[in-house]
């Protein structure tokens, strides 16, 4: 019998497709669905979909809904092929990684009344990590504390320690990612502490790498190296390729801060070889960031943007929100500071901000925080870079990240000094180089912490004798890039070379007589027309007369350029930024 297009049209009627299901009995709706199943499974065969292995699972589910009204066997025969399902959807979601749907199966296996308490503790895990790869870490974090109570019902068997041990590494994680770093360590040295007694390689090599993940944060990039050097070595000799990539990379980020730059940069560029062999876009993502940044280093732009770009489609594709807006945070950076594309950097923060905000990852809104001021102080909006800079360094206190804190410090210091506040530029700067001690901190004394100490010393108009102590700090910041060979890092050298032109003014001062062309410690030549033209308005408010090589200096190029409001703290002020 064949059915006329109208009839056809009024079956497809969601109501009425509804209603002749209703009519059906519970146990005519479960073979129903058990023959969907069938039919399904066999057509596809082997070629099994994400979408198609979460249709399979609903079905079952959808067959159990009424399951007091099954014959017990029926019943039971669908319990367990739901059960198969869902580990079948989380399996293939999560390999394919469409993290909601892994987070939604993988949940729903272990709310099965029937899954065992170890098959339990692995579905929680396992849902877990999807939602930390969606920087759902609240979500994730209850799925942690449902998971240590599974495994309180577990025995001692090697199989319940493997469990215990992820269940320490998802924990220390999950730390990282809210930067709660010593608990993050504890964490970690609990779960290294299982996988060498469970003689575990893989689990020891992730231990290993979380442990040197918290001493690169915390400033010990002698023991990072160290710990990610052996988790690295564990993984190769094991054939762990999947796992490699990720470490090569860290590895090569810290060596490039410990002034090892050629080591780094070979490591990272096999990190992202690893990455795309072994088809792990997260893996890759991570990679291509930390490539862009050793290519930014060497001053290879085009090859930096190409990657940071290729990262933000690749996390636009697997839905990682974390590593998008990682990427855009470095996108930014890259548009003002090689391209000077200001408008476009601070579209680009501000909306990383937003999203580091919405997922609840402090330390990225206060590494974005950074940035964002950094392009505020460029186009010569002096309060909000410093409310911005001081937000910065706050969120960075609270979540235990010395080094951050020590930049936003230090670069807050300098915009104080510009504007003549002389007291409150010098206690940042003894805070930033306070955060600075006993950390590995050759690189970023120079990158930072050198300028800005030498900058507030200078801008004070009661510092005496500016010209040896420019040289003792151009003395001590060669030595520092001689000894961790960074003096071909772009960031290094770029500062070196301005401490050098700073101590050579100085010194032609003195030798011809003359004022030094500065103004508060800075040279006219390291500020920007926007940012020169803010200061001339800064001086005019403090009714101080520049002599006239420096002012001539100052005014360079300044023809119809617009002045700055300096004092505008609007933009802070939208962004919620305590005040000053």
């Amino acid at each position: 019998m064949q059915l006329s297009a109208e009839d056809l049209y009024v079956f497809r009627h969601r109501v009425l497709r509804e209603a002749a299901y209703q009519l059906l009995l519970p146990s005519q709706r479960a073979d129903l669905h058990l023959l969907a199943l069938t039919q399904l499974e066999k057509i596809a065969g082997t070629q099994v979909s994400v979408a198609l292995a979460r249709e399979l699972a609903e079905h079952a589910s959808a067959a159990l809904a009424s399951e007091m009204e099954l014959p017990p066997a029926q019943a039971a025969l669908l319990r367990t092929a739901q059960r198969r399902l869902l580990r079948q959807w989380g399996e293939l979601a999560s390999k394919d990684w469409q993290n909601e749907e892994a987070a939604q199966a993988w949940t729903a296996l272990a709310n099965h009344a029937e899954v065992s308490e170890h098959d339990r503790a692995d579905a929680l895990l396992r849902a877990q990590t999807a939602l930390s790869l969606l920087s759902r870490h609240d979500d994730a974090g209850n799925l942690l504390q449902r998971c240590r109570t599974s495994l309180t019902r577990l025995d001692n068997t090697k199989q319940s320690a493997l469990l215990r041990c992820r269940e320490r590494l998802a924990q220390a994680h999950l730390h990282s990612a809210r930067a709660e770093m010593s608990q993050c360590e504890l964490a970690a040295q609990e779960a290294l502490e299982l996988a060498r007694q469970t003689q575990e390689t893989t689990l020891t090599a992730e231990a290993e790498s979380s442990l040197a993940s918290v001493a690169r944060h915390t400033g010990r990039l002698q023991e990072a190296i160290d710990r990610e050097s052996r988790a690295l070595n564990l993984v190769l000799q094991t054939g762990g390729a999947r796992a490699a990539a990720p470490m090569m990379a860290r590895l090569g980020m810290a060596m490039r801060e410990a002034g090892r730059n050629d080591d780094g940069a070979a490591l990272i560029a096999r990190a992202i070889e690893f990455a795309r062999d072994s088809v792990n876009p997260r893996q890759l993502v991570s990679a291509l960031i930390n490539g862009a940044t050793t290519a930014r280093a060497a001053d290879h732009i085009d090859e930096a943007e190409a990657m940071l770009q290729e990262a933000m489609e690749i996390s636009r594709r697997i839905g990682s929100r974390s590593g998008y807006a990682t990427a855009l945070g470095n996108y930014a950076n890259l548009l003002q500071a090689a391209r000077g594309d200001l408008a476009g950097a601070e579209a680009a923060q501000l909306q990383t901000i937003a999203i580091v905000r919405e997922i609840g990852t402090p330390n990225g809104e206060a590494v974005s925080l950074t940035n964002l001021a950094f392009t505020w102080f460029s186009a010569g909006l002096f309060h909000a870079a410093i409310r911005a800079w001081l937000a910065s360094a706050e969120l960075a206190r609270r979540t235990n990240y010395a080094l951050l804190e020590a930049r936003a410090r230090c670069f807050c210091a300098q915009a104080m000094a510009l504007l003549g506040l002389h007291e409150p530029a010098r206690q940042e700067v003894e805070q930033g180089l306070k955060c600075l001690r006993g950390k590995d901190e050759g690189k970023f004394y120079i990158e930072f912490g050198a300028i800005a100490e030498l900058t507030v010393v200078l801008a004070n108009p009661q510092t005496i004798d500016a010209p040896q102590i420019a040289k003792r700090t151009l003395e001590h910041m060669e030595s520092f890039a001689t000894q961790r060979g960074l003096q071909n890092d772009a960031y290094s050298r770029r500062t070196l070379d301005r401490v050098r032109r700073t101590h050579a003014e100085l010194a032609e001062s003195v030798a011809q007589g003359r004022p030094p062309i500065l103004v508060r410690g800075v040279a006219p030549a390291d500020l920007n027309p926007a940012q020169r033209a803010a200061m001339l308005d800064v001086l005019g408010l403090d009714q101080i007369t520049l002599a006239p090589a420096v002012d001539a200096a100052m005014r360079q190029g300044l023809q119809d350029q617009p002045v700055p409001d300096w004092q505008d703290e609007s933009r802070a002020a939208g962004l919620q930024l305590p005040a000053v």
